[in-house]
Protein backbone atom coordinates (compact mmCIF):
# COMPACT_ATOMS: atom_id res chain seq x y z
CA UNK A 1 0.00 0.00 0.00
CA UNK A 2 1.43 3.37 -1.07
CA UNK A 3 0.02 6.72 0.16
CA UNK A 4 1.22 9.74 -1.76
CA UNK A 5 0.32 13.42 -2.16
CA UNK A 6 1.13 14.39 1.42
CA UNK A 7 1.99 18.10 1.71
CA UNK A 8 5.33 19.09 3.13
CA UNK A 9 5.28 18.74 6.85
CA UNK A 10 2.54 16.13 6.91
CA UNK A 11 3.31 12.67 8.29
CA UNK A 12 1.68 9.27 8.71
CA UNK A 13 1.73 7.42 11.98
CA UNK A 14 3.06 4.23 10.35
CA UNK A 15 4.74 3.04 7.17
CA UNK A 16 8.07 3.67 5.52
CA UNK A 17 8.71 7.18 4.16
CA UNK A 18 9.88 7.18 0.57
CA UNK A 19 12.19 9.79 -1.01
CA UNK A 20 9.29 11.28 -2.94
CA UNK A 21 7.38 11.99 0.29
CA UNK A 22 5.03 9.01 -0.06
CA UNK A 23 4.64 6.22 2.46
CA UNK A 24 4.70 2.45 1.87
CA UNK A 25 2.65 0.45 4.33
CA UNK A 26 1.95 -3.21 4.98
CA UNK A 27 -1.63 -4.36 5.44
CA UNK A 28 -0.99 -4.66 9.17
CA UNK A 29 0.03 -0.99 9.34
CA UNK A 30 -3.30 0.23 8.02
CA UNK A 31 -4.99 -0.41 11.33
CA UNK A 32 -4.99 2.75 13.43
CA UNK A 33 -3.24 4.74 10.76
CA UNK A 34 -3.38 8.54 11.29
CA UNK A 35 -2.20 11.56 9.38
CA UNK A 36 -0.76 14.62 11.08
CA UNK A 37 -1.16 17.69 8.88
CA UNK A 38 1.48 20.40 8.70
CA UNK A 39 1.63 22.77 11.67
CA UNK A 40 -1.24 25.24 11.80
CA UNK A 41 -2.74 23.81 8.58
CA UNK A 42 -6.44 23.70 8.10
CA UNK A 43 -8.39 22.92 4.96
CA UNK A 44 -8.65 19.92 2.59
CA UNK A 45 -5.95 17.46 1.52
CA UNK A 46 -6.34 15.03 -1.38
CA UNK A 47 -4.08 12.02 -1.06
CA UNK A 48 -3.62 9.13 -3.51
CA UNK A 49 -3.84 5.61 -2.15
CA UNK A 50 -2.48 2.79 -4.31
CA UNK A 51 -2.92 -0.89 -3.44
CA UNK A 52 -0.32 -3.09 -5.21
CA UNK A 53 -0.48 -6.90 -5.50
CA UNK A 54 2.67 -8.83 -6.51
CA UNK A 55 2.99 -12.32 -7.93
CA UNK A 56 6.56 -13.13 -8.72
CA UNK A 57 7.62 -10.42 -11.02
CA UNK A 58 4.11 -9.53 -11.97
CA UNK A 59 2.23 -6.68 -10.24
CA UNK A 60 -1.25 -5.23 -10.33
CA UNK A 61 -2.39 -1.92 -8.76
CA UNK A 62 -5.67 -0.30 -7.76
CA UNK A 63 -5.64 3.45 -7.11
CA UNK A 64 -8.18 5.69 -5.30
CA UNK A 65 -8.15 9.28 -4.03
CA UNK A 66 -8.45 9.99 -0.29
CA UNK A 67 -9.81 13.37 0.84
CA UNK A 68 -8.77 14.59 4.29
CA UNK A 69 -10.50 17.67 5.78
CA UNK A 70 -8.53 19.47 8.48
CA UNK A 71 -10.78 21.72 10.59
CA UNK A 72 -9.15 24.88 12.04
CA UNK A 73 -8.05 25.06 15.68
CA UNK A 74 -6.91 28.46 17.01
CA UNK A 75 -3.69 28.64 18.98
CA UNK A 76 -3.56 30.70 22.18
CA UNK A 77 -1.71 33.99 21.62
CA UNK A 78 1.08 35.28 23.81
CA UNK A 79 0.27 38.16 26.20
CA UNK A 80 2.51 40.24 28.45
CA UNK A 81 1.45 43.28 30.52
CA UNK A 82 3.43 45.58 32.83
CA UNK A 83 1.91 47.30 35.91
CA UNK A 84 1.48 51.03 35.24
CA UNK A 85 1.73 54.13 37.44
CA UNK A 86 0.63 57.68 36.65
CA UNK A 87 -0.75 60.90 38.07
CA UNK A 88 -4.35 61.81 38.78
CA UNK A 89 -6.20 63.49 35.89
CA UNK A 90 -3.36 62.66 33.48
CA UNK A 91 -3.07 60.00 30.69
CA UNK A 92 -1.16 56.93 31.90
CA UNK A 93 0.86 54.84 29.45
CA UNK A 94 -0.04 51.13 29.22
CA UNK A 95 2.35 48.35 28.20
CA UNK A 96 0.39 45.50 26.56
CA UNK A 97 2.26 43.14 24.23
CA UNK A 98 0.49 40.28 22.43
CA UNK A 99 1.30 38.16 19.37
CA UNK A 100 0.01 35.14 17.44
CA UNK A 101 1.68 31.75 17.42
CA UNK A 102 -0.10 30.90 14.16
CA UNK A 103 0.34 33.56 11.51
CA UNK A 104 -2.75 32.31 9.71
CA UNK A 105 -4.89 33.52 12.57
CA UNK A 106 -6.05 37.01 13.52
CA UNK A 107 -5.46 38.73 16.85
CA UNK A 108 -7.59 41.11 18.91
CA UNK A 109 -7.29 42.41 22.47
CA UNK A 110 -10.11 43.29 24.88
CA UNK A 111 -9.48 45.51 27.93
CA UNK A 112 -12.23 45.43 30.55
CA UNK A 113 -12.79 46.53 34.14
CA UNK A 114 -12.50 50.27 33.47
CA UNK A 115 -14.38 52.35 36.07
CA UNK A 116 -17.04 54.81 34.96
CA UNK A 117 -15.42 57.93 33.56
CA UNK A 118 -12.19 56.20 32.53
CA UNK A 119 -11.21 55.93 28.88
CA UNK A 120 -8.54 54.50 26.57
CA UNK A 121 -6.81 56.56 23.91
CA UNK A 122 -7.54 53.98 21.19
CA UNK A 123 -9.82 51.07 20.46
CA UNK A 124 -13.56 50.60 20.02
CA UNK A 125 -15.74 51.12 23.11
CA UNK A 126 -18.14 48.24 23.77
CA UNK A 127 -21.57 48.50 25.44
CA UNK A 128 -20.24 46.86 28.61
CA UNK A 129 -17.56 49.56 29.04
CA UNK A 130 -14.69 47.46 27.68
CA UNK A 131 -12.53 48.33 24.68
CA UNK A 132 -11.58 46.12 21.71
CA UNK A 133 -8.20 46.88 20.13
CA UNK A 134 -6.18 45.68 17.17
CA UNK A 135 -2.49 44.83 17.62
CA UNK A 136 -1.54 48.13 15.96
CA UNK A 137 -3.56 50.08 18.54
CA UNK A 138 -1.53 48.70 21.45
CA UNK A 139 1.40 50.95 20.59
CA UNK A 140 1.24 54.21 22.57
CA UNK A 141 -1.96 53.18 24.32
CA UNK A 142 -2.88 55.32 27.36
CA UNK A 143 -5.60 55.27 29.99
CA UNK A 144 -7.15 58.44 31.42
CA UNK A 145 -8.66 57.74 34.87
CA UNK A 146 -11.94 59.32 36.03
CA UNK A 147 -11.74 62.98 37.04
CA UNK A 148 -10.08 63.48 40.44
CA UNK A 149 -9.57 59.71 40.92
CA UNK A 150 -6.56 58.41 42.77
CA UNK A 151 -5.89 54.87 43.97
CA UNK A 152 -5.53 51.46 42.30
CA UNK A 153 -7.33 50.14 39.24
CA UNK A 154 -7.23 46.46 38.22
CA UNK A 155 -8.11 45.88 34.58
CA UNK A 156 -8.48 42.58 32.72
CA UNK A 157 -6.61 42.17 29.44
CA UNK A 158 -7.68 39.36 27.10
CA UNK A 159 -5.82 38.46 23.89
CA UNK A 160 -7.93 36.47 21.39
CA UNK A 161 -6.70 34.55 18.35
CA UNK A 162 -9.24 33.59 15.71
CA UNK A 163 -8.93 30.89 13.07
CA UNK A 164 -12.12 30.61 11.09
CA UNK A 165 -14.76 29.97 13.69
CA UNK A 166 -12.27 28.80 16.26
CA UNK A 167 -10.85 31.09 18.91
CA UNK A 168 -8.29 30.84 21.68
CA UNK A 169 -7.70 33.25 24.54
CA UNK A 170 -4.97 34.33 26.92
CA UNK A 171 -6.05 36.50 29.90
CA UNK A 172 -4.05 38.43 32.51
CA UNK A 173 -4.76 41.23 35.02
CA UNK A 174 -3.24 44.71 34.63
CA UNK A 175 -2.73 46.86 37.76
CA UNK A 176 -2.67 50.65 37.40
CA UNK A 177 -1.70 52.91 40.31
CA UNK A 178 -3.03 56.48 40.07
CA UNK A 179 -1.09 58.82 42.37
CA UNK A 180 -3.02 61.76 43.87
CA UNK A 181 -2.54 65.29 42.55
CA UNK A 182 -4.17 68.10 44.50
CA UNK A 183 -6.27 70.41 42.33
CA UNK A 184 -5.74 74.15 42.72
CA UNK A 185 -8.45 75.50 45.05
CA UNK A 186 -10.45 78.60 44.27
CA UNK A 187 -9.73 81.75 46.27
CA UNK A 188 -11.80 84.94 46.11
CA UNK A 189 -11.23 87.06 49.24
CA UNK A 190 -13.62 89.96 49.74
CA UNK A 191 -12.20 93.22 51.06
CA UNK A 192 -14.20 94.39 54.04
CA UNK A 193 -14.46 97.03 56.75
CA UNK A 194 -15.69 97.32 60.30
CA UNK A 195 -15.47 99.35 63.47
CA UNK A 196 -12.50 99.28 65.81
CA UNK A 197 -12.87 97.13 68.93
CA UNK A 198 -15.33 94.86 67.08
CA UNK A 199 -15.19 91.45 65.43
CA UNK A 200 -15.14 91.96 61.65
CA UNK A 201 -16.39 89.14 59.43
CA UNK A 202 -13.89 87.75 56.92
CA UNK A 203 -14.77 86.10 53.60
CA UNK A 204 -11.90 84.25 51.93
CA UNK A 205 -13.88 82.63 49.13
CA UNK A 206 -11.68 79.53 49.42
CA UNK A 207 -13.09 76.24 48.13
CA UNK A 208 -11.95 72.91 46.73
CA UNK A 209 -12.38 72.23 43.02
CA UNK A 210 -12.06 68.47 43.66
CA UNK A 211 -15.28 67.67 45.49
CA UNK A 212 -15.14 63.86 45.61
CA UNK A 213 -13.92 63.95 49.20
CA UNK A 214 -10.35 62.93 48.45
CA UNK A 215 -8.88 66.37 49.24
CA UNK A 216 -8.81 68.63 52.28
CA UNK A 217 -8.75 72.43 52.36
CA UNK A 218 -6.77 74.72 54.64
CA UNK A 219 -6.35 78.51 54.60
CA UNK A 220 -3.40 80.37 56.11
CA UNK A 221 -3.85 84.01 57.08
CA UNK A 222 -0.59 85.96 57.41
CA UNK A 223 0.53 89.53 58.20
CA UNK A 224 -1.80 89.56 61.19
CA UNK A 225 -0.83 92.59 63.32
CA UNK A 226 0.25 92.07 66.91
CA UNK A 227 -2.73 92.06 69.25
CA UNK A 228 -5.26 91.13 66.57
CA UNK A 229 -7.25 87.95 67.08
CA UNK A 230 -9.16 85.46 64.94
CA UNK A 231 -12.37 83.81 66.09
CA UNK A 232 -14.64 81.14 64.64
CA UNK A 233 -18.30 81.42 65.58
CA UNK A 234 -17.34 83.65 68.50
CA UNK A 235 -14.57 81.40 69.87
CA UNK A 236 -11.07 82.86 69.71
CA UNK A 237 -8.67 80.50 67.94
CA UNK A 238 -5.61 82.74 67.61
CA UNK A 239 -4.17 85.98 68.97
CA UNK A 240 -1.04 87.41 67.32
CA UNK A 241 1.69 87.83 69.94
CA UNK A 242 4.17 89.31 67.44
CA UNK A 243 3.96 91.46 64.36
CA UNK A 244 3.10 89.65 61.12
CA UNK A 245 1.39 86.77 62.84
CA UNK A 246 0.20 83.75 60.89
CA UNK A 247 -2.46 81.12 61.51
CA UNK A 248 -3.79 78.17 59.51
CA UNK A 249 -7.49 77.33 59.53
CA UNK A 250 -9.22 74.20 58.35
CA UNK A 251 -11.94 74.39 55.74
CA UNK A 252 -14.58 73.98 58.46
CA UNK A 253 -13.28 77.07 60.27
CA UNK A 254 -13.91 79.43 57.37
CA UNK A 255 -17.59 79.82 58.25
CA UNK A 256 -18.18 82.37 61.01
CA UNK A 257 -14.57 83.62 60.77
CA UNK A 258 -13.92 87.08 62.25
CA UNK A 259 -10.94 89.34 62.91
CA UNK A 260 -10.80 91.64 65.93
CA UNK A 261 -8.20 94.39 65.38
CA UNK A 262 -5.61 95.33 68.02
CA UNK A 263 -6.79 97.59 70.83
CA UNK A 264 -7.25 101.21 69.70
CA UNK A 265 -6.24 100.40 66.11
CA UNK A 266 -7.83 101.96 63.07
CA UNK A 267 -6.65 101.94 59.49
CA UNK A 268 -6.08 99.24 56.90
CA UNK A 269 -4.91 95.70 57.64
CA UNK A 270 -3.76 93.78 54.56
CA UNK A 271 -3.81 90.08 55.27
CA UNK A 272 -2.09 87.45 53.16
CA UNK A 273 -4.46 84.62 52.25
CA UNK A 274 -3.16 81.24 51.03
CA UNK A 275 -5.59 78.41 50.23
CA UNK A 276 -4.05 74.93 50.10
CA UNK A 277 -5.60 71.72 48.77
CA UNK A 278 -4.05 68.48 50.05
CA UNK A 279 -4.51 65.05 48.46
CA UNK A 280 -2.30 62.47 50.12
CA UNK A 281 1.23 63.80 49.85
CA UNK A 282 0.32 66.23 47.08
CA UNK A 283 -0.48 69.88 47.83
CA UNK A 284 -1.41 72.86 45.68
CA UNK A 285 -1.63 76.45 46.95
CA UNK A 286 -3.09 79.66 45.56
CA UNK A 287 -2.53 83.07 47.16
CA UNK A 288 -4.16 86.49 47.36
CA UNK A 289 -4.64 89.35 49.81
CA UNK A 290 -7.60 90.57 51.85
CA UNK A 291 -7.84 94.18 53.02
CA UNK A 292 -9.68 94.98 56.25
CA UNK A 293 -10.45 98.68 56.70
CA UNK A 294 -10.78 99.24 60.44
CA UNK A 295 -12.73 102.44 60.98
CA UNK A 296 -12.45 104.34 64.21
CA UNK A 297 -15.64 104.93 66.15
CA UNK A 298 -16.74 108.56 66.50
CA UNK A 299 -18.40 109.38 69.84
CA UNK A 300 -20.79 112.32 69.65
CA UNK A 301 -21.08 114.42 72.82
CA UNK A 302 -23.48 117.25 73.69
CA UNK A 303 -25.79 116.16 70.86
CA UNK A 304 -28.80 116.44 73.17
CA UNK A 305 -27.78 120.02 73.95
CA UNK A 306 -27.44 120.84 70.27
CA UNK A 307 -31.00 119.57 69.77
CA UNK A 308 -32.25 121.47 72.83
CA UNK A 309 -33.16 118.26 74.63
CA UNK A 310 -30.82 118.43 77.59
CA UNK A 311 -33.55 119.66 79.94
CA UNK A 312 -36.36 117.55 78.50
CA UNK A 313 -37.65 114.74 80.65
CA UNK A 314 -39.85 113.42 77.85
CA UNK A 315 -38.21 110.88 75.53
CA UNK A 316 -38.46 111.81 71.90
CA UNK A 317 -38.01 109.91 68.67
CA UNK A 318 -34.73 110.72 66.95
CA UNK A 319 -34.00 110.09 63.27
CA UNK A 320 -30.44 110.13 61.95
CA UNK A 321 -30.37 110.36 58.15
CA UNK A 322 -28.10 110.94 55.16
CA UNK A 323 -25.31 108.76 56.58
CA UNK A 324 -22.96 107.00 54.14
CA UNK A 325 -24.38 103.63 53.11
CA UNK A 326 -23.21 100.90 55.44
CA UNK A 327 -22.69 103.17 58.45
CA UNK A 328 -23.34 101.76 61.90
CA UNK A 329 -24.66 103.48 65.05
CA UNK A 330 -24.19 102.14 68.56
CA UNK A 331 -27.94 102.39 69.15
CA UNK A 332 -31.14 102.28 67.12
CA UNK A 333 -32.28 100.38 64.05
CA UNK A 334 -31.88 100.80 60.30
CA UNK A 335 -33.83 99.42 57.36
CA UNK A 336 -31.94 100.92 54.42
CA UNK A 337 -28.38 99.69 54.81
CA UNK A 338 -27.22 102.22 57.41
CA UNK A 339 -28.22 105.48 55.73
CA UNK A 340 -31.13 106.18 58.11
CA UNK A 341 -31.44 105.18 61.77
CA UNK A 342 -34.28 105.46 64.30
CA UNK A 343 -33.55 105.74 68.02
CA UNK A 344 -34.70 107.37 71.23
CA UNK A 345 -33.44 110.64 72.64
CA UNK A 346 -32.22 108.57 75.58
CA UNK A 347 -29.69 106.95 73.21
CA UNK A 348 -28.01 110.26 72.32
CA UNK A 349 -25.60 110.33 75.25
CA UNK A 350 -22.33 108.82 74.03
CA UNK A 351 -23.83 107.87 70.65
CA UNK A 352 -21.14 106.29 68.48
CA UNK A 353 -20.95 106.44 64.69
CA UNK A 354 -18.87 104.16 62.49
CA UNK A 355 -19.08 105.60 58.99
CA UNK A 356 -18.48 103.60 55.84
CA UNK A 357 -16.23 106.28 54.37
CA UNK A 358 -12.84 107.82 54.93
CA UNK A 359 -13.79 111.20 53.49
CA UNK A 360 -15.59 114.18 55.01
CA UNK A 361 -19.35 113.73 55.30
CA UNK A 362 -22.52 115.32 56.71
CA UNK A 363 -25.66 113.86 58.19
CA UNK A 364 -28.86 115.12 59.78
CA UNK A 365 -30.29 114.47 63.26
CA UNK A 366 -33.98 115.22 63.90
CA UNK A 367 -35.90 114.96 67.17
CA UNK A 368 -39.68 114.54 67.00
CA UNK A 369 -41.83 114.78 70.18
CA UNK A 370 -44.22 112.00 70.98
CA UNK A 371 -47.86 112.39 70.00
CA UNK A 372 -49.65 114.82 72.29
CA UNK A 373 -46.44 116.43 73.52
CA UNK A 374 -45.99 120.18 73.13
CA UNK A 375 -42.21 120.10 72.72
CA UNK A 376 -41.09 121.51 69.37
CA UNK A 377 -39.32 119.45 66.76
CA UNK A 378 -35.61 120.14 66.43
CA UNK A 379 -32.88 119.22 63.98
CA UNK A 380 -29.17 119.76 63.47
CA UNK A 381 -26.74 119.14 60.64
CA UNK A 382 -23.60 117.29 61.72
CA UNK A 383 -20.45 117.92 59.69
CA UNK A 384 -17.58 115.47 60.09
CA UNK A 385 -14.10 116.32 58.83
CA UNK A 386 -11.86 113.29 58.45
CA UNK A 387 -8.11 113.66 58.72
CA UNK A 388 -5.13 111.44 59.34
CA UNK A 389 -3.38 111.18 62.67
CA UNK A 390 0.19 112.01 61.75
CA UNK A 391 2.04 111.05 64.94
CA UNK A 392 3.07 107.67 66.32
CA UNK A 393 2.65 108.65 69.99
CA UNK A 394 0.89 111.34 71.98
CA UNK A 395 4.31 112.70 72.99
CA UNK A 396 5.07 113.34 69.32
CA UNK A 397 1.70 115.00 68.97
CA UNK A 398 2.28 117.34 71.95
CA UNK A 399 5.68 118.32 70.59
CA UNK A 400 4.07 119.18 67.27
CA UNK A 401 1.37 121.20 69.06
CA UNK A 402 4.01 123.20 70.95
CA UNK A 403 5.84 123.96 67.71
CA UNK A 404 2.66 125.10 65.99
CA UNK A 405 1.34 127.51 68.65
CA UNK A 406 1.77 131.12 67.50
CA UNK A 407 3.37 133.58 69.96
CA UNK A 408 0.91 135.67 71.99
CA UNK A 409 1.78 139.25 72.92
CA UNK A 410 -0.42 141.31 75.28
CA UNK A 411 0.14 144.47 77.32
CA UNK A 412 1.81 144.08 80.73
CA UNK A 413 5.12 143.89 82.58
CA UNK A 414 7.75 141.41 81.45
CA UNK A 415 7.11 137.92 82.84
CA UNK A 416 3.66 138.66 84.26
CA UNK A 417 0.27 137.22 83.41
CA UNK A 418 -2.75 139.45 82.86
CA UNK A 419 -6.04 137.57 83.40
CA UNK A 420 -7.91 140.42 81.79
CA UNK A 421 -5.89 139.96 78.61
CA UNK A 422 -5.97 136.13 78.49
CA UNK A 423 -9.63 135.72 77.62
CA UNK A 424 -11.35 132.43 77.00
CA UNK A 425 -12.20 133.49 73.44
CA UNK A 426 -8.55 134.14 72.73
CA UNK A 427 -7.52 130.75 74.12
CA UNK A 428 -10.25 128.99 72.11
CA UNK A 429 -9.12 130.78 68.94
CA UNK A 430 -5.59 129.47 69.35
CA UNK A 431 -6.93 126.09 70.40
CA UNK A 432 -9.03 125.72 67.27
CA UNK A 433 -6.08 126.70 65.09
CA UNK A 434 -4.13 123.86 66.63
CA UNK A 435 -6.98 121.42 66.04
CA UNK A 436 -7.35 122.35 62.40
CA UNK A 437 -3.59 122.12 61.91
CA UNK A 438 -3.35 118.62 63.34
CA UNK A 439 -6.70 117.22 62.10
CA UNK A 440 -7.70 116.23 65.61
CA UNK A 441 -10.98 116.42 67.48
CA UNK A 442 -11.89 119.64 69.21
CA UNK A 443 -12.20 117.70 72.44
CA UNK A 444 -8.71 116.40 73.21
CA UNK A 445 -9.56 115.05 76.64
CA UNK A 446 -9.31 111.27 76.48
CA UNK A 447 -9.74 109.16 79.58
CA UNK A 448 -7.99 110.98 82.45
CA UNK A 449 -5.44 112.78 80.25
CA UNK A 450 -5.93 116.44 79.29
CA UNK A 451 -3.97 118.38 76.71
CA UNK A 452 -2.18 121.35 78.33
CA UNK A 453 -0.55 124.16 76.34
CA UNK A 454 1.92 126.71 77.79
CA UNK A 455 2.15 130.20 76.30
CA UNK A 456 4.95 132.76 76.65
CA UNK A 457 3.56 136.32 77.17
CA UNK A 458 5.34 139.70 77.13
CA UNK A 459 3.74 142.84 78.67
CA UNK A 460 4.18 146.61 78.83
CA UNK A 461 2.40 148.33 81.71
CA UNK A 462 1.98 148.27 85.45
CA UNK A 463 -1.21 146.22 85.89
CA UNK A 464 0.04 142.66 86.15
CA UNK A 465 0.17 139.50 88.26
CA UNK A 466 2.82 136.81 88.23
CA UNK A 467 0.43 133.87 87.88
CA UNK A 468 -3.12 133.16 86.85
CA UNK A 469 -5.39 130.18 86.17
CA UNK A 470 -7.75 130.12 83.21
CA UNK A 471 -10.18 127.30 82.44
CA UNK A 472 -11.36 126.79 78.87
CA UNK A 473 -13.86 124.21 77.65
CA UNK A 474 -14.31 123.20 73.99
CA UNK A 475 -17.36 124.43 72.15
CA UNK A 476 -20.66 122.64 72.66
CA UNK A 477 -21.02 119.79 70.20
CA UNK A 478 -17.73 118.02 69.73
CA UNK A 479 -16.52 114.63 68.65
CA UNK A 480 -13.99 112.44 70.39
CA UNK A 481 -12.23 109.41 69.07
CA UNK A 482 -11.18 106.33 71.00
CA UNK A 483 -7.92 106.01 69.09
CA UNK A 484 -6.49 109.22 70.62
CA UNK A 485 -4.74 107.24 73.33
CA UNK A 486 -2.28 109.53 75.17
CA UNK A 487 -0.31 106.57 76.50
CA UNK A 488 0.65 104.92 73.23
CA UNK A 489 0.55 104.76 69.48
CA UNK A 490 -2.53 105.29 67.38
CA UNK A 491 -3.27 105.36 63.71
CA UNK A 492 -6.06 105.78 61.22
CA UNK A 493 -8.73 108.41 60.83
CA UNK A 494 -9.41 111.30 63.23
CA UNK A 495 -12.54 113.42 63.20
CA UNK A 496 -13.44 117.02 63.82
CA UNK A 497 -17.17 117.51 64.35
CA UNK A 498 -19.30 120.64 64.09
CA UNK A 499 -23.03 121.03 64.84
CA UNK A 500 -25.18 123.56 63.02
CA UNK A 501 -28.91 123.97 63.27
Amino acid sequence: MIVSGLPSGATLSAGTPNPDGSYTLTPAQLSGLTLTPPDDFSGSLTLTVKAVSTDGTATAATTAPLTVTVTPVADAPTLTVTPATGAEDMPIGLSIVSSLTDSSETLSVIVSGLPSGASLSAGTPNPDGSYTLTPAQLSGLTLTPPDDFSGTLTLTVKAISTDGTATAETTTPLTITVTPVADTPTLAPVDTWGAEHTAISLTTGAALTDTDGSETLSVTLSSIPQGASLAVNGTTVYTASTANGSFTLSGDQLHGLTLTPPENFSGEITLGVAATATDGSSTTTTQDTLTVDVRDTLTLTHLDEALGLSDSATPQTVTVSDLPTGSVLSAGTTSDGGQTWSLSSADLEGLQVTAATDTDFQFKVEATPAAGESAPAASVEVSVDVGVFEHDTMEDFLNAISASVPPVTVAGPEGALAPSALSEDMINTIYEQIVVYEHLTTDTTTGTSTLTSTYEAHYDGSDAVTSATLSSEPSTGTGTNDTNDPSGASSGHEHAVAYTG
